[in-house]
């Protein structure tokens, strides 16, 4: 049973569609998939189809549709699958690039809010009602509260659990996934970064080494990127290993389950199962693969976009699979113990059902896809909503149904023919969506809704522990709508987690060089210093300081000096004024080169009294001095 329920939608969202080679056509690695909810629909109501045939003993009479009815159990590996997908799919996206792993205490506490309070109201109900002669002690209550009925060798029930609670035995296993899936994920990405697979130079996660001169011609980037490609197609093919090594040793495990002596109570456990969940896992580290490949239309995109367009030949494979499945290879329909090569042949043939129904779901590119609108419909986004209910809630319905209606079950005298069957299950079926209906919205929904409180209350405390340093520069305006602002620098992690980032300013414009004149400058504003502030004290950018005006009238004209001089008081770093300065100078016509005065025809802008005033070119005195000098510097 899955409860993996929707995915967070934030980061990447599902592409629309697009032409080969891009990103439109690519599996959606993230964001709500339609398309699966469908998938959850069908796994659902095979299993209740299942237990409503049993309780009517329609399921063992022999009949091709009793064969049928009797393997819905089929919907408890397309369960697994889904949640192998979608659950891994953040540890493959992480191993592939490089980046960081989920943390395992959010996605625990997130998996714990998701199953655990409906699970517990349904108990509640089941045990004092319907086992009350079974509960008068503490330890069935531990039993079936926390999840651990699978593990008792020596059960007080019959059957796969107790009245009422038999299909939980698939949420233990669910719930077993849930607590290693952080182990298991660890482990497999410490086996793809192994050798070949490191990310060595080319992944922030991983160990750097000094990088590479390119050839000439050949940018840094072109090097590099055949080498990122070529560790990440490494990475994946060893997770792809990993991923089946887990899955054959369910094989393994099943032998220790029956030899050298039968142990029945192991059969229902995560080492016997886990095969069911590497297919989902092994389609998430493929539509990660497709994503992360270059070029675009690599061999991993074109398979993947084969898949997803061929669901029709899929989903034939699953159905010839089922009807093999629906033969004595894999067991009696009656309730009785398979021997090993049966429920290993059913164990795989299961397996390829949920993979061959799954990956064309899991490889659409988008919500516009065909198959995403049949499975992903208004109706079945509903019912994959409650499904986790539908799963919860359906034996107590179909014993309330029986017991308000005085039906006698298969076990007690009861005989029903196929169009019995069918109208039971129809009403069964809309009984258990009602209950389902409701136990969402009074128990599940709530409870989703704590998680997001506690998740916006951690983030905030995080916030707060690892300010940002953000350097405010000051931006200058020039008259004409040039901007100076401070470059554009990349974040840098300082020690304990602090980010110093500098602000997004717009693009900036080059002003030309200006020749530095010979004369003190005003003392110009002073620049703002760094302020610290949090991720959300991103305020609008400082107000652009007023023109500096100039404290002593130029000497020799504004273009008399051609190069910097010594700093001087009022000027910039490396002796250049403010760029007030220097647009005032370029608004001045050229003076004179042998005179140093305006041109003819325009009135004359030295302010400087008489005295002060320079002389003509060659004349002795102070003034021409003065010229002659400013001129040979």
């Amino acid at each position: 049973m899955t409860v993996t329920g929707s995915p967070s939608a934030s980061g990447e969202a599902a592409s629309q569609g697009g032409k080969p080679g891009t990103t439109g056509d690519l599996p959606a690695i993230s964001g709500h998939q339609n398309a699966l909810d469908g998938l959850r629909v069908v796994a659902a109501f095979a299993v209740l189809a299942t237990h409503v045939g049993g309780e009517t003993a329609y399921a063992f009479q022999g009949t091709p549709a009793s064969w049928v009815v009797s393997r819905g159990d089929v919907g408890v590996p397309i369960f697994f699958t889904l949640s192998g997908l979608l659950l891994y799919r953040p540890w493959a996206r992480a191993a592939l690039e490089g980046s960081a792993s989920p943390r395992a205490r959010p996605y625990l506490w997130r998996r714990g809010l998701r199953i655990l309070p409906a699970y517990w109201a349904v108990v509640l109900i089941a045990l004092p009602t319907m086992s009350a002669v079974h509960v008068r002690s503490a330890w069935p209550w531990l039993q079936y509260l926390f999840l651990m009925q699978n593990y008792d060798i020596h059960p007080w029930w019959s059957g796969t659990g107790a009245q009422g609670l038999g299909q939980m035995w698939s949420l233990v296993v669910e719930a077993s996934f849930y607590l290693m899936l952080p182990v298991i994920a660890a482990i497999l990405t410490w086996f793809a970064c192994r050798g070949a697979g490191n990310l060595r130079g080319v992944s922030g996660g991983a160990k750097r080494r000094p990088p590479t001169p390119a050839p000439r011609g050949v940018s840094g980037g072109a090097k590099r990127r055949p080498l990122r490609q070529q560790a990440v197609n490494a990475r994946a093919r060893r997770l792809l290993t990993g991923i089946a090594l887990l899955g054959a040793s369910s094989y393994a495990f099943t032998v220790v389950a029956f030899y050298p002596s039968p142990q029945p109570w192991l059969i229902a456990t995560l080492p016997r199962l886990v095969t069911w969940f590497a297919p989902g896992m092994a389609l998430a580290v493929v539509s990660v693969w497709a994503r992360t490949e270059s070029p675009r239309d690599g061999q991993v995109s074109r398979f993947c976009r084969t898949v997803a367009s061929s669901a029709g030949a899929c989903w034939l494979i699953a159905i010839l699979a089922f009807a093999i499945a629906c033969t004595p290879m894999t067991g009696s329909e009656l309730i009785a113990p398979p021997t090993l090569w049966q429920i290993e042949i059913k164990t795989a043939l299961y397996s390829i059902i949920a993979a061959a129904l799954v990956a064309p779901a899991a490889f659409q590119p988008g919500q516009a896809a065909r198959l995403s609108r049949v499975l992903g419909n208004r109706v079945m986004r509903f019912l994959g909503k409650i499904s986790y209910g539908v799963f919860l809630w359906q034996f107590l319905v179909i014993y309330a149904f029986f017991a308000i209606l005085h039906m006698k079950d298969g076990f007690h005298g009861g005989s029903y023919t196929t169009i019995d069957f069918v109208g039971l299950l129809i009403a069964i079926s809309l009984l258990t969506v009602a209950v389902a209906t409701t136990g969402y919205y009074v128990i599940e929904r709530p409870t989703q809704h704590l998680y997001r409180l506690v998740r916006t209350s951690g983030a905030g405390r995080h916030a707060r522990r690892r300010p940002e340093v953000v350097i405010v520069a000051a931006r200058q305006r020039l008259p004409g709508g040039t901007t100076l602002g401070a470059p554009q620098h990349p974040p840098q992690r300082l020690p304990g987690g602090t980010t110093l980032r500098a602000p997004q300013h717009p693009p900036q414009h080059a002003v030309p060089a200006a020749p530095d004149p010979p004369y003190p400058l005003a003392p110009a504003a002073a620049p703002q210093a760094a302020t610290v502030a949090g991720p959300a004290s991103q305020g609008s950018p400082p107000p652009d300081p007023a023109p500096a005006p100039l404290a002593v009238p130029p000497r020799g004209g504004p273009h008399a000096a051609g190069r910097p001089g010594p700093r001087q008081p009022g000027r910039a770093p490396g002796g250049w004024p403010p760029p007030q300065a220097y647009q005032r100078w370029a608004d001045q016509p050229a003076p004179d080169r042998r005179s140093g005065r305006p041109p003819a025809g325009l009135p004359s802008r030295d302010r400087r009294p008489a005295g002060r005033r320079p002389g003509p070119a060659g004349r002795p005195g102070r003034e021409g001095a003065g010229l002659q000098g400013a001129a040979r510097q």
